[in-house]
């Protein structure tokens, strides 16, 4: 019996010292994450290009930051066109929790209110008989509600609807500016870390 004692202790210690690890290995995984990397899948949708954005949390005030880029082909055709722009969006996650269990509350997850601005510059070429048509550049905002979802690790799925403003000015000074109104739809796919 006595000879078996060190090696009931030594097990025990073994199975503790592995049980501290893992809580300490489950406590650093379940931190909130503080950035994430997103892909807008509409923008992906019957044409050559992307918008991609980047976002940063803070935590106090649950408030997500993101800007965005986009590079894309706006006409098909008999005509090319390209739209390069920049966008900054400012989200308030009002829960920061979702009810999946993939990320800890206080993370960057759950339903959101937000503001976008976008600054777009498109130009149009005519290919038939070879020459540009012009240059627009569109200014807008939108207000958006959405939800993110954090299903497994660091990856999200945010959809998002609202309204919006745009106003277009022709910059050969040709046409003059408009403004219309829309619904505002979105989807993003991407990886918090």
């Amino acid at each position: 019996m006595s000879g078996s004692l060190p090696i009931i202790i030594a097990a025990a210690t073994a199975g503790a010292s592995t049980s501290a690890s893992t809580t300490a290995t489950a406590t650093i995984d379940r931190a909130p994450r503080s950035n994430a990397i997103t892909l807008a899948v509409p923008s992906l949708d019957g044409a050559r290009g992307a918008q991609v954005g980047y976002e940063r949390w803070l935590q106090g005030p649950r408030l997500g930051l993101t800007v965005s880029v986009q590079l894309r082909e706006a006409a098909v055709g008999d005509y090319t066109g390209i739209r390069a722009g920049v966008g900054g969006e400012l989200r308030w996650y009002w829960r920061a929790r979702s009810f999946l269990h993939a990320q800890p509350t206080g993370s960057m997850i759950g339903w959101f209110i937000g503001g976008r601005v976008d600054v777009a510059v498109d130009t149009t070429h005519d290919d038939s008989s070879d020459r540009w048509l012009g240059t627009s550049l569109e200014i807008g905002t939108s207000a958006l509600v959405g939800y993110r979802f954090a299903p497994w690790r660091g990856l999200e799925i945010t959809p998002s609807a609202g309204l919006n403003w745009r106003y277009d000015v022709d910059l050969s000074g040709r046409l003059p500016g408009w403004s219309r109104t829309g619904i505002a739809g979105g989807l993003s796919v991407g990886w918090m870390f």
